[in-house]
């Protein structure tokens, strides 16, 4: 009786078996591969160009779809930017302009690294002369102070300037 798989099964013929299979399996996907290539070329010449646009429909409907999502964030980014700094933003493809605009968003928003709190903020709320008031969720909860000061606190809300 053997007492090892090593003693039922040689090592040496194990391997080559196991990497006979392997190749097998390699050479049956490239040849598939290689067998839908041809039917699509073939289909092309043919004039079957319906069935390679229904294969490719689904793919190009979810890039129009991931575009549009790109340009909501791209349009949502640059309008955290200031007026005055958004020509400051090249004309490039999408994925291209969304990383300028991550890469170099300190300089696109005019805010320096560690200046959120810098002393000449006030942090009561009160007016400020550069418009970077911080406010607090105490002030905000106050209707008639909310009213009174809308457009500051959603400019300082997406500054990230709204305090507990």
């Amino acid at each position: 009786m053997p007492k090892t798989w090593d003693d039922v099964f040689k090592h040496d013929r194990f391997k080559e078996l196991n990497q006979k299979a392997k190749d097998a399996e390699t050479k049956l996907a490239e040849r598939v591969k290689a067998d839908k290539d041809r039917e699509d070329a073939e289909a092309l010449k043919r004039g079957d160009h319906q069935k390679v646009i229904d294969e490719l429909r689904p793919k190009a409907d979810r890039a129009d779809a991931l575009e549009k999502s790109l340009q909501a964030v791209i349009d949502a980014e640059i309008e955290g930017i200031p007026a005055d700094r958004r020509g400051l933003v090249p004309d490039l493809p999408l994925e291209k302009k969304l990383e300028y605009i991550v890469k170099n968003r300190a300089f696109l928003t005019g805010v320096k690294k560690g200046d959120v709190n810098h002393p000449t903020n006030p942090t009561d709320g009160s007016p400020a002369g550069d418009d970077k008031t911080i406010y607090t969720l105490a002030q905000i909860s106050d209707l008639k102070f909310f009213e009174k000061n809308r457009d500051a606190i959603l400019k300082a809300q997406r500054e990230g300037r709204v305090r507990d």
